[in-house]
């Protein structure tokens, strides 16, 4: 998938979460245009396991994707921006 692809749903007005399927079968879901930092050859997803600290919104970990092996976008049913 092109960044300008990812780029363009990032910068929705509302933002509307997501969940990024990659090629491998694996998939991460942004619920915040803060969670994704986005280059022209990484896509940089922050996460964080509330199961891990509940008690810290920072991100536990970050995971670093080629834009070449994002298969896909879809919408996260039922959940909203979450603000901070």
């Amino acid at each position: 998938m092109s960044s300008d692809t990812i780029w363009s749903r990032i910068r929705e007005k509302p933002f509307r979460p997501f969940r990024l399927n990659t090629s491998d079968g694996k998939s991460f879901e942004v619920f915040h245009p803060e969670m994704i930092l986005l280059t022209k050859n990484r896509v940089t997803i922050a996460i964080h396991d509330p199961q891990l600290d509940v008690e810290n919104e920072l991100p536990d970990r970050e995971v670093v994707i080629s834009p070449l092996h994002v298969a896909s976008l879809e919408d996260v049913p039922g959940r909203e921006t979450q603000s901070r």
